[in-house]
């Protein structure tokens, strides 16, 4: 049973305003962005990815909206897909920069005493 007080927004009753036919699209509307700020506030980030979804899906069920979703939600896929493949290659490009200059040092440090070794080999 779906409990009546979770629907009950400030100053109005939004069941009995749809059941009694006393409602305009614009009390519908202030209604349902009023039940949204309700629960981003009680639950935050949870409630913005729900309601999210929540909008895709239904934009995606209408067929005057389906394709422009579509495209919205491939195009915001493709940024998001875009964004992690460059921040992995700077990473990756950072790492192997690093590499590089601890196995130059290494290796100047290891010529450095090779040469090291045989001037004291000359020099006995």
């Amino acid at each position: 049973m779906i409990d009546r007080h979770f629907f009950t927004l400030p100053g109005t009753d939004l069941v009995d305003s749809v059941r009694n036919n006393e409602w305009s699209l614009s009390d519908f509307v202030n209604g349902v962005f009023d039940l949204i700020a309700f629960h981003v506030q009680n639950h935050g980030l949870t409630a913005i990815i729900v309601i999210s979804v929540i909008a895709i899906i239904l934009l995606l069920s209408l067929d005057a909206t389906r394709h422009l979703t579509g495209l919205i939600v491939s195009n915001l896929i493709r940024a998001v897909i875009s964004t992690g493949t460059n921040v992995a290659a700077f990473i990756s490009l950072y790492v192997v920069k690093g590499t590089k200059d601890v196995f130059i040092a290494k290796l100047r440090h290891a010529l450095r005493s090779i040469v090291r070794m045989f001037k004291e080999a000359d020099h006995q």
